[in-house]
């Protein structure tokens, strides 16, 4: 699908997942939000995924729902040295693409 990044179509639903390389930005947000203003408007997914930042958040931004998925990990040395905090857990998310391209969702993170 892709070494870092990948885009794929799953019901409908245009989906880009996204593995960054940098550490924590000053916002959970900032890396997300930089990578998605570099999109064509033109050829934007409907949802975004950007890992390795070890973190969870919900956004809207730019008409693309946005996350950043969570960890499956406690923290290691890696992410201790990159100051990766390690939100253990995942997204539960279904989407609905409507005919004239607005879009429902429902999320839940489910922690463990």
């Amino acid at each position: 699908m892709g070494f870092y990044d990948a885009r794929i179509k799953l019901n409908g639903v245009d989906i880009n997942a996204h593995h960054g390389g940098k550490s924590q930005a000053y916002a959970k947000s900032y890396h997300a939000q930089k990578l998605i203003e570099n999109i064509d408007p033109r050829s934007q997914p409907d949802v975004f995924a950007s890992g390795h930042r070890h973190d969870a958040l919900y956004m809207a931004y730019r008409n693309i729902h946005t996350f950043l998925p969570g960890a499956f990990l406690k923290q290691n040395l890696l992410a201790k040295r990159f100051n990766l905090g390690n939100t253990l857990g995942g997204w539960i998310v279904e989407v609905d693409i409507k005919d004239d391209g607005t879009s429902t969702i429902q999320m839940k993170f489910i922690e463990y």
